[in-house]
């Protein structure tokens, strides 16, 4: 995907590791249910951490806190 950007619109690039993409970044719920080993997760709940790590990363919680 190609995004063209304005000069009035936003954008934030979080370079980094996997502490910017959001690894371990999942819910305590998911975490309680595999004793907070997450190495254990289950292929049917793996979309689940995924998606949820890539929704908490700083990235995502800075633009949806402060751009949106």
């Amino acid at each position: 995907m190609v995004l063209k950007l304005k000069h009035s619109n936003k954008a934030i690039i979080g370079l980094g590791d996997s502490f910017t993409q959001g690894q371990g970044a999942c819910s305590t719920e998911l975490c309680e249910k595999y004793d907070w080993n997450v190495r254990n997760v289950s292929e049917e709940d793996l979309w689940v951490y995924h998606n949820e790590c890539y929704e908490n990363s700083w990235v995502a919680q800075l633009c949806k806190n402060h751009l949106i």
